[in-house]
């Protein structure tokens, strides 16, 4: 499948210029993390980097967002995943 892009502010991107992080639960930010959502038209949020969003708080949700992801994904491998943990990851 396609990545879609989006051309704003002079270049293509990967989100569409008005998106935002979603307000969601860790375990629902996971599955955005690994395969996106088709139907809102957003890639897989791994995918994304600070230049393809729309604003500087974006950039830094999305940092955030891959800090968090990188330590559920190490716990993940070491077979320690349950969402009781990856919740109180969150906080």
């Amino acid at each position: 499948t396609a990545l879609p892009t989006f051309f704003w502010a002079g270049r293509f991107r990967r989100v569409h210029p008005d998106f935002v992080f979603p307000e969601c639960s860790a375990a629902h930010l996971w599955v955005l993390w690994r395969c996106g959502n088709v139907e809102k038209r957003l890639p897989p949020l791994r995918l994304l980097e600070g230049a393809d969003m729309p604003n500087r708080n974006s950039q830094k949700r999305l940092s955030d967002t891959r800090y968090l992801m990188n330590k559920i994904e190490i716990k993940r491998r070491r077979g320690q995943l349950s969402w009781v943990p990856v919740v109180r990851l969150h906080r």
